[in-house]
């Protein structure tokens, strides 16, 4: 059996992948959706904290399953940490819309290197040591394609995180890191990570399969059978998938 680790991206929690987790399971698939603990907002390396307990996730599940782990938008940067930890562990990664970025480089020196743009939907706070997602966007820029209900029921469970998980550089190596096959799942109405920015990260580090989904930020909500469809081809190994 497959074991897939969904993880989620910033400000979010395992909540959000509430809709897509049965259809997975309904095609065979064994999920693990967890929250990422808060941390305190002084924390300089989230994402080597959050790195380690989905290392130490995939570790454990990979002594009886293969194991794919697929990253959510801030999510990336976590599984790619994971995954230079844990080589062996982890049978495959999958980017959802999700941040791709080789050694030492930072999020938000990614962002800064695509556009001199700021990123509109980041409100760091007055201190400068955590963000949240900015008030009443949420709707407009995240979940365009989904309901108004959808929407106020999601942004009312965000929560803030520090901004070191942004501003950290991230490492990793062709040892390790390097030896775990890549897919992307490209969202191509995607207004957080635009499709040039996801195209701009695969071309820095090519992954072996691509597939693209008409959404926009939040395909879990958008459409998460479809989604679903696509894990499960790219989760599957051989031809087609990681692994």
């Amino acid at each position: 059996m497959t074991t897939l680790i969904l993880v989620h991206g910033a400000c979010h929690g395992g909540w959000c992948w509430d809709r897509l987790v049965p259809h997975l399971e309904a095609k065979g698939l064994r999920v693990l959706a967890p929250d990422l603990p808060d941390l305190p907002l002084t924390e300089k390396d989230p994402i080597a904290r959050w790195g380690e307990i989905v290392a130490e996730m995939a570790e454990r599940e990979a002594q009886n399953d293969r194991v794919v782990v697929v990253g959510h938008s801030r999510g990336g940067v976590v599984i790619s940490t994971a995954a230079e930890k844990v080589p062996d562990a982890i049978g495959g990664l999958i980017y959802l819309a999700a941040s791709l970025l080789p050694d030492r480089q930072t999020m938000t020196g990614a962002w800064r290197a695509f556009t001199d743009q700021p990123a509109i939907w980041v409100s760091p706070d007055a201190e400068g040591l955590s963000f949240t997602i900015t008030e009443g966007v949420y709707h407009r820029l995240f979940c365009p394609m989904s309901d108004a209900e959808t929407a106020a029921w999601g942004e009312a469970r965000l929560r803030p995180e520090p901004i070191a998980s942004f501003t950290t550089p991230i490492r990793t190596s062709a040892e390790n890191f390097g030896r775990a096959p890549r897919a992307y799942i490209e969202t191509t109405r995607d207004l957080i990570i635009p499709l040039a920015f996801q195209r701009s990260m695969q071309a820095a580090l090519p992954c072996g399969q691509v597939a693209t989904l008409e959404s926009d930020h939040l395909p879990f909500f958008a459409m998460p059978e479809r989604l679903a469809d696509v894990l499960a081809s790219l989760a599957g190994g051989g031809t087609g998938g990681v692994g």
